[in-house]
């Protein structure tokens, strides 16, 4: 259908929605599939099944009813409000009719219906999705309709008079003339059958005529009405019922753990809006790579929840979305997802309440490039669990094989793995002078898997040696100190290994972010759970103690950063109240008083665990208690944990013996001698160094010592450190990393419920569940979101990521509080606040702008960049280069100045087909060697680029004098060209950026017309900003020219016409009266009143 015929059908249905407001009856449920045509053009109005009676016109109704995606904002929410409403619910309906007869459908059509309602209410009114191919009074008239606030809304009755609808000739029988024939047409083709009806009846709904009403259950915990652990858990245990497993709490996404593999997490899932979509886990990593695009901040993504709530499957759930959206076919995506299975292999173990659980804490670094797409993969493993040896798949084979290892270091790493199994089976028994190796064997294949000498490895397994007095003096081990030097050397070995295996993959995978870059970053953190079992020793301790501090963490970004950035501020709030666990992590982590602190100084002195529990007795802490002999008990945020505490401080030590380290060092074996040779970081990692064999110019490797500075690098004889001591350095890493950015965005929550202790599919156990909901603070995050500002921006860093939404791009934007709450206006957003340097958004207004922004990138076409880049250098339109689809073309850096366009096309497609090939990487790498070689024809091409423009800015204004006499659209032609996708953006018509006065605008929006010669519907939106559209509300009223007559100018005796000034004669002159006329506000006309 034309517009004509649009604006035909609407004005008919005007007509009889106005008939029905006289008669007092709300219709509640206009929309296309209501109107209908008869076989003879006509409209017609039906389906009363939803309307109500009025007791007069100007009476009001209540109850939330309707079709979803038709409803008005005050209709939507009724049941939180209880605000009735009137008539105009229908004009709001009219306007979203408006909306689906131009684009097909109405907006939020394909969202559930709980979603389009919270959509309806919290975004701004929707709008055409091509305002370019439709009229400026289209286009008005549903700004008209879509008004947020009732009270501002017009009437049906005025609607009638409004110029896109008075346009329509009173004699309109061509328009059913042609209707009819479209009908006829319509009718030659087998249409599908409709989708039934959905209706909201108050908080249930509908489907189709003889469906049955069902609950509506929100999707997001913060948009509750009443929010309490009742209807929390209400609400869990509805979704998990209707396989709905992921659950918002605003911009945090709460996953419960199904215990069973389900079918949604295909291709068919993947989705690019987070609003747009129902709650999932691919949300998450969504908004982390839209954001890392478009804000180009660091993102970071936290996994947290106890052991067996599902981490590790919502991590590999993250990263398989995060590569789906930077696909990159020069990038082996399944390579890189090999080297995550291998790491989770060396990492992952068995434990008494979770057989698959992370024993580290494994952080992925995930890079893309300038473009968006994958460039490689950074992994880092910490604090990993060496008393717990990782099960290791035979299938690793084949992930090792991909990654070039070779055959020498694959035999390497299968020989260290066999050693550390076989130094397991080693036993002592007493002798006269001190334990002894009962069983040589297994000391010999050692030291053939190890290449070291078995004598030296059992001497050192049951000697040491002590420094007195600038004496070595040899010691024999009694049985107990020789295994606890086999464990440590054991689990060293395997740490080493782990380490090792690591790097290499690191170093492999190095190269494509070498070439591709890594503009774009985005962390992912998963670690071990909370977990406690019958017997908890200093691992259970390093594990909770970690998950204390990230939950301290999270309250810090959920809470108290917002009250401290509201203060700052100075605006009005409601103080949040929650579990602050911060005593507990005092009488922890404390320096001189600290459990850990007492811990390590009992290691260090040589005590015994009775040490740890007379000092924790005597100190008379809060949350850490003593309940044993050898037990003392900690007050986590999940609940007590009991501790032993007495192997703690043996445990602690994890010195491996300098004479078993010289042992490894003199291996024949390289890759061995490295493993104990390579310092270590302040976190006790191996830190390995790679380097290129210029030499030999093929793609092996050696192993260099690291020649980096000493700083935060360790010996590993000499000033060894406790496992405490690396646990804190490990902490304080982990939280100064997460700290960046405290309201900007950036760190992106997601909460993991375990839902069974048993595991069994489906099951919903209602007090282990309560007790996780309370520990992770589900309640106070949902009032929080509902209340509060997660997003707290600077104005600076405010008007650099959505400037361009309301502004164009030759406009000079200052960085001032007006000018972002007139963005904001611009945009109609509601919710928002601004302080006195930062802007408050609701989560929901941050969605909304990031979904806006996705559109446009989405859109986003080389006329548009140019056209930015056009601007940015305040070129005239005159000199306006984009406007010649050759100059797109001919910008290339690297190619000869005499190459022809045509030439230099073929030849960028046949390099595309190389890099498709099997060698892409040889031949991306190649091009990245010789790009120095590059850079003097780079230097040639953009000198004959220069000349060429120089000309062509010649030739340009050579006809400007021509084009003077041509009219103004003329002159900007080809404007629409580039803008065909985008009518908001402008050309530049001046040199100099256009200045905007946004205090002046605020006041002309605040003011409001009370003219008794007012029409009957507001012309006030053909002339104010309306969504993507930026004209003449820009231009405030102290810069706008008065329109009115040349000044007098002096009369000439002589002349003939001396009787007359400016065409008016002169004896009226000073009898006429002058005149000013209000064309619109803020354009005046001055003239004199005479009589012709």
């Amino acid at each position: 259908m034309s517009e004509e015929h649009i604006a035909y059908i609407l004005k008919e249905t005007v007509k009889a929605a106005t008939f029905l407001h006289e008669n007092c009856i709300i219709h509640r449920d206009i929309k296309a599939k209501n109107i209908l045509l008869t076989r003879y053009g006509e409209v017609k109005l039906v389906d009363f099944g939803l309307s109500c009676s009025l007791a007069n016109t100007s009476d009001e109704t209540d109850a939330c009813l309707g079709s979803p995606c038709w409803m008005a904002p005050e209709v939507a929410c009724y049941n939180r409000t209880l605000k009735n409403y009137d008539n105009r619910a229908d004009v709001w309906s009219l306007g979203i009719t408006a909306i689906e007869l131009s684009d097909g459908k109405a907006p939020y059509q394909s969202m559930h219906p709980t979603r389009a309602l919270f959509q309806i209410t919290t975004n701004p009114p929707p709008t055409l999705c091509n305002p370019s191919n439709w009229s400026e009074n289209y286009i008005d008239f549903v700004n008209e309709c879509l008004v947020k606030n009732p009270e501002h809304r017009p009437y049906m009755v005025e609607l009638i008079d409004h110029p896109f609808l008075s346009q329509i000739p009173k004699n309109n029988y061509h328009l059913t003339l042609e209707l009819k024939a479209l009908i006829n047409d319509v009718n030659k083709f087998d249409l599908p059958k409709p989708e039934p009806e959905v209706a909201v009846i108050g908080s249930c709904i509908k489907c189709g005529a003889d469906g049955e009403l069902k609950s509506m259950f929100v999707e997001d915990l913060a948009s509750l009405d009443q929010i309490n652990e009742n209807n929390v858990m209400k609400l869990l245990e509805v979704r998990m019922k209707s396989d709905q497993f992921h659950t918002f709490i605003g911009d945090v996404l709460l996953v419960l753990n199904s215990n069973e593999k389900k079918n949604i997490f295909g291709n068919e899932y993947h989705f690019k809006s987070r609003s747009d979509n129902a709650p999932h886990i691919y949300a998450v990593a969504d908004s982390a790579y839209q954001n890392a695009l478009h804000h180009m901040v660091p993102q970071r993504i936290v996994l947290a929840g106890e052991s067996g709530s599902g981490k590790t499957s919502s991590y590999l759930h993250i990263i398989d979305h995060l590569l789906y959206l930077g696909e990159n076919q020069n990038i082996n995506l399944e390579r890189l997802k090999g080297a995550i299975k291998l790491i989770h292999s060396l990492t992952h173990a068995s434990t008494p309440i979770n057989s698959y659980s992370t024993r580290c804490v494994f952080k992925t670094d995930v890079k893309y490039g300038s473009t968006g797409k994958v460039s490689g993969v950074v992994f880092n493993v910490q604090q990993l669990e060496k008393w717990r040896i990782s099960s290791v798949d035979i299938k690793i084979m084949k992930i090792l094989e991909d990654f070039d290892f070779g055959e020498e270091k694959i035999d390497t790493i299968f020989c260290i793995i066999v050693a550390i199994l076989t130094v397991g089976e080693i036993r002592f028994q007493e002798s006269d002078d001190g334990a002894v190796v009962e069983n040589n064997n297994n000391i010999k294949i050692i030291g053939e898997l190890l290449k070291i000498e078995p004598s030296k490895l059992e001497w050192a397994l049951t000697n040491y040696c002590l420094v007195r007095k600038d004496a070595a003096v040899r010691k024999k081990s009694t049985v107990d100190e020789a295994r606890d030097a086999r464990d440590v050397f054991a689990n060293t070995l395997y740490a080493r290994l782990v380490d090792y295996i690591v790097a290499v993959l690191n170093y492999k995978l190095a190269t494509g972010i070498a070439i591709f870059g890594e503009k774009y970053s985005i962390k992912i953190f998963d670690y071990f759970g909370f977990e406690c079992f019958k017997r908890n020793h200093l691992t259970q301790l390093f594990v909770n103690c970690l998950n204390e501090q990230l939950q301290y963490h999270y309250l810090q970004r959920i809470f108290s950063w917002e009250c401290l950035d509201i203060r700052e501020e100075e605006l009005e709030y409601q103080p949040f109240s929650y579990y602050d666990n911060k005593k507990t992590l005092d009488e922890l982590l404390s320096k001189s008083e600290g459990v850990l602190s007492v811990i390590d100084e009992a290691s260090k002195m040589g005590h015994n665990g009775r040490y740890v529990i007379d000092f924790v007795q005597n100190l008379e802490k809060k949350t850490v208690s003593v309940t044993g002999p050898s037990e003392f008990s900690v007050a986590h945020y999940t609940g007590k944990v009991i501790y032993n505490a007495a192997e703690m401080p043996d445990k602690n030590r994890d010195f491996l013996p300098p004479e078993i380290t010289e042992t490894l060092r003199l291996s024949d074996n390289p890759t061995v001698k490295l493993l104990f040779t390579n310092k270590l970081d302040k976190t006790g990692n191996l830190i390995v160094c790679f380097e290129k064999d210029e030499e030999v110019n093929k793609r092996r490797h050696r192993f260099r010592y690291s020649e980096k500075s000493n700083t935060n690098q360790y010996s590993q004889i000499k000033k060894m450190r406790t496992s405490i001591h690396s646990f804190k350095a490990l902490s304080l890493e982990l939280l100064k990393e997460l700290s960046i950015g405290s309201g900007s965005g950036g760190t992106h929550f997601v909460r993991c419920i375990r839902s069974d202790l048993k595991g069994e599919p489906g099951n919903f156990d209602h007090q282990l569940i309560k007790q996780q909901i309370r520990a992770l603070t589900v309640i106070e995050t949902a009032k929080a979101r509902q209340k509060g500002y997660p997003h707290r921006i600077p104005f600076w860093e405010f008007l650099r990521r959505y400037q361009f939404l309301a502004f164009d791009f030759n406009e000079n934007v200052d960085v001032n509080k007006e000018n972002c709450r007139l963005l904001l206006i611009r945009l109609k957003m509601e919710g928002w606040s601004i302080g006195k340097t930062k802007v408050f958004l609701k989560y929901y207004n941050e969605e909304y702008l990031a979904s806006v922004c996705l559109e446009i990138n989405e859109s986003w076409d080389l006329p548009y960049r140019w056209r930015e880049l056009v601007s940015s250098k305040s070129l005239t339109a005159d000199a306006d280069l984009s406007r010649n689809e050759d100059n797109l073309i001919h910008l290339p850096y690297n190619r000869d100045p005499n190459t022809p366009t045509e030439e230099l096309v073929k030849t960028s497609v046949n390099k595309l087909e190389m890099k498709r090939g099997e060698n892409v990487i040889k031949v991306v790498e190649e091009e990245y060697i010789h790009k120095k070689e590059k850079q003097e024809g780079n230097k040639i091409v953009r000198q004959k680029i220069t000349e060429e423009t120089l000309n062509m800015l010649e030739n340009k204004l050579e006809i400007k004098a021509s084009l003077k006499q041509e009219d103004e659209h003329k002159i900007n032609s080809n404007a629409k060209l580039a803008n065909k996708d985008f009518d908001y953006i402008k050309p530049p018509l001046t040199n100099k950026p256009k200045s905007i006065d946004p205090v002046a605008e605020l006041k002309k929006i605040g003011q409001k017309n009370g003219s008794e010669n007012d029409p009957p519907f507001n012309f006030q939106g053909m002339l104010r900003k309306t969504n993507f559209k930026k004209d003449s509300i820009k231009r405030s009223p102290e810069i706008v020219r008065k329109f009115s007559l040349k000044k007098r100018q002096e009369v000439n005796k002589n002349d003939e016409k001396n009787n007359e000034v400016n065409g008016i004669i002169k004896e009226n002159y000073a009898a006429g009266k002058i005149v000013r006329v209000e064309l619109v506000p803020g354009i005046t006309m001055e003239g004199i009143e005479v009589e012709l």
